[in-house]
């Protein structure tokens, strides 16, 4: 069967994601939306992104019931388990938490390959732009006002290679909007139901 790939993200009025390394914004029900979305699944981020999921995680646990696949150029990453997966279980005893490491995106779609589920990027920006490149799919979340954001989502890719696809109001003034890639025309990916 073959892999949906996905980005996730939610933006302010002006695309940004993020400030200070921090989600300046805290909507449950948005957070809600990407636990539904990616639960079960594969999502690929950065270093960056990595360490600042880590100051959010309750516990011992980053993200359960996902594999987490982080890109990162950083030499000192674990090296290859006995199976060929560059990883380490972030709790003992459950697999549905496993981490991997990967120096490129081409590697962690490679990872992805040998993981159940479809695979989704959550950041950050340079992780955005590379995924807009093979995306099937964009699930944006519109917060919102301006949050002086310092980290920006590329739009003008997502411009040029997508179309809304679907889009509904939330409460607090969400909006989810939902886009496939120009290649789908008007067809439905597999996992837009």
């Amino acid at each position: 069967m073959n892999k949906t790939i996905n980005i996730i993200a939610a933006v302010d009025e002006k695309f940004g994601f993020g400030k200070d390394g921090k989600i300046p914004w805290h909507y449950p029900e948005d957070f809600k939306f990407f636990q539904k979305m990616t639960k079960g699944n594969i999502v690929i981020m950065g270093r960056k992104t990595y360490e600042d999921l880590l100051t959010y995680k309750k516990g011992d646990t980053l993200l359960p019931n996902r594999h987490c696949i982080v890109v990162t150029s950083k030499p000192d990453i674990p090296t290859h388990d006995a199976d060929g997966v560059r990883g380490i279980t972030l709790e003992a005893g459950k697999p549905e938490q496993t981490l991997h490491w990967a120096k490129t995106i081409s590697d962690a779609l490679n990872i992805s390959r040998l993981l159940p589920g479809d695979v989704f990027f959550i950041g950050g920006e340079s992780i955005f732009a590379s995924g807009l490149n093979m995306a099937d799919c964009v699930y944006l979340t519109f917060v919102p006002g301006n949050h002086n954001c310092d980290r920006f989502f590329p739009i003008e890719k997502l411009n040029q290679n997508f179309q809304l696809y679907n889009m509904r109001d939330g409460q607090d003034g969400l909006r989810y909007k939902t886009y496939v890639h120009n290649i789908w025309g008007q067809t439905n990916p597999t996992n837009l139901g």
